[in-house]
């Protein structure tokens, strides 16, 4: 394809989500999804596969979109998210590492019991 008719594809693409936004119809794809079931590696018990749900490509960039960036943006806003969460604008990698290093360094220096939580989804996973 050429540079214009890759273009325009994309344009027609994105008219298309945005009339159905304005519109509030659903396109008939959005309403359908297929239903993965994967091992997880510990056996072919039905309490040992991991459910994974495929949307359309358009309606997942969408919630992406929407849910995603939006919300990131007004949490951000707002002061919403915790002084623990390093993923955010202006803040390093590297300053949570050392957040976590430092901390257990004290806690071992000063030969106090201490626990470290993350309220993240990290634990939903295997």
């Amino acid at each position: 394809l050429s540079r214009l008719e890759h273009t325009s594809f994309i344009q027609v693409k994105f008219d298309l989500v945005n009339i159905a936004l304005r519109t509030h119809s659903p396109l008939p794809r959005w309403k359908q999804s297929t239903q993965v079931m994967l091992e997880k590696g510990k056996g072919p018990g039905i309490e040992n596969l991991r459910i994974i749900q495929l949307l359309e490509a358009d309606m997942n960039w969408l919630l992406r979109f929407l849910w995603g960036r939006k919300l990131n943006h007004h949490a951000l806003k707002a002061g919403a998210f915790n002084n623990g969460q390093f993923a955010l604008p202006g803040k390093l990698c590297g300053s949570a590492i050392l957040n976590r290093v430092l901390y257990f360094d004290m806690l071992r220096q000063t030969r106090q019991c201490g626990a470290l939580m993350d309220n993240d989804a990290t634990a939903a996973f295997d």
